[in-house]
């Protein structure tokens, strides 16, 4: 067998999250340092996720020949504009998030 020390820092057996604590630790110390920071760099952080986001759906979107703009008016903008859309969208929604739930 090879060793493979240097995929497990500090000795960590690389044992489950539910056993060591080290993923889970980590989750946590990442979520308390970015509370820490300042709000405006808060909203930065996200602003830019969600930018990069948009970006490589983009990517993606012209990879297959559509237009990234009409494509995301007609997610993110075009269901707000008529109640029927609404329902509509709700009619996708419900079940998807009676499935969520009951996974969960």
């Amino acid at each position: 067998m090879s060793d493979h020390s240097e995929l497990h820092p500090e000795g960590s057996s690389g044992a489950s999250p539910q056993k060591d604590g080290g993923m889970i630790r980590t989750l946590r110390e990442n979520e308390k340092s970015f509370s820490a920071l300042p709000a405006l760099k808060r909203t930065g952080i996200l602003l830019a996720a969600v930018i990069a986001a948009l970006a490589v759906g983009s990517v993606f979107l012209l990879a297959v020949g559509a237009d990234p703009a009409e494509a995301y008016y007609h997610m993110l903008i075009r269901p707000l504009t008529k109640i029927t859309y609404l329902g509509e969208i709700s009619i996708y929604f419900v079940p998807l998030l009676l499935i969520g739930l009951g996974v969960s």
